[in-house]
């Protein structure tokens, strides 16, 4: 059980592959597969590194199949894992229990041994070791990433299959935060990612997106668009520490690479002095990010 890489038909997605320093520090050292959802799990941070899941838009339901019950995954320590008192309790309208593998996408099948699965991934899916604290506003803005993949993943196009991944982003400079006295502080994420891969024809292509924190932790965010978050494959690489070498060539950032975005669209998001994260930041992204007619490229 867990992430199928063979998922979408005639093609190898696997799982990623995690840096040496990546492994050194995961729970025992090898990905834990749930029902519908594989992780990685940080026991520094007490947070997944990466989830990994799949999609069949083709049977999809309107609803979810199960109430949301945020409890500890068996399969690790609970010492390790940041739950609801030490990570959310205190600070409702701050950082929000963010689902990294998301519920509504577990949920697909329509046999009766397949809606069975989809309720218990959909229970596991609220495990701990799936949630990570994401600012209000990010988490909001941060839906509509998925729901446009969820929309893709349903449409007429792509067989209507395809393969996530996404997790969080570690930093030396992410600030530690004490939710609730009495519990030890957490360090927050500076931001998150998301890869979504579909077949598109006889091809594989691969959609990167990337949001921080940071610039939603402003009185007067600036509007989110998905198509400013979507980034080159390898931007994610270097954060994460982890390798999508059956990846890299179908992400269709690089069938568009003479639509560059001129460097002010991403340097208009900062309404302050950059920090050093956020100099690392451009440094990684500027030569990186291009631009269409508007929309997400895929």
């Amino acid at each position: 059980m867990g992430y199928d890489k063979h998922f979408i038909v005639g093609f190898d997605v696997p799982l990623p592959l995690p840096s040496q320093r990546v492994l050194d520090d995961a729970v025992g050292s090898d990905f834990v597969h749930h029902t519908r959802h594989s992780l990685l799990f940080s026991e520094a941070r007490g947070l997944a590194y990466v989830t990994a899941h799949n999609i069949d838009g083709n049977t999809l339901p309107t609803g979810q199949r199960t109430s949301r019950n945020f409890d500890w995954d068996p399969k690790i320590d609970e010492d390790l894992q940041i739950g609801n008192e030490r990570g959310y309790k205190d600070d409702p309208d701050h950082y929000q229990r963010g689902h990294l593998a998301r519920r509504a996408s577990l949920s697909w099948g329509t046999s009766a041994s397949e809606i069975a699965k989809a309720k218990l991934a959909e229970q596991e899916s609220d495990y701990y070791t799936n949630i990570a604290p994401q600012e209000k506003r990010m988490h909001i803005a941060w839906g509509r990433v998925e729901d446009w993949m969820l929309d893709l993943a349903t449409s007429e196009q792509n067989h209507r299959r395809a393969c996530v991944f996404q997790g969080p982003v570690f930093t030396e400079e992410d600030p530690e935060v004490q939710i609730t006295d009495g519990f030890d502080p957490i360090k927050v994420p500076a931001g998150y990612w998301k890869i979504f891969a579909i077949a598109r024809g006889d091809d594989l292509r691969a959609a990167c997106f990337l949001i921080w924190q940071s610039d939603y932790a402003t009185p007067e965010p600036l509007k989110f668009a998905p198509e400013l978050e979507q980034v080159r494959l390898t931007t994610v690489e270097v954060l994460t520490g982890l390798k999508f070498p059956k990846l890299r060539g179908a992400d269709a950032m690089i069938f568009a690479a003479n639509q560059r975005r001129s460097v002010e669209t991403h340097g208009a998001r900062r309404r302050r002095s950059p920090s050093a994260l956020e100099r690392a930041r451009d440094a990684v992204m500027r030569p990186m990010i291009i631009s269409g007619p508007g929309d997400i490229i895929i």
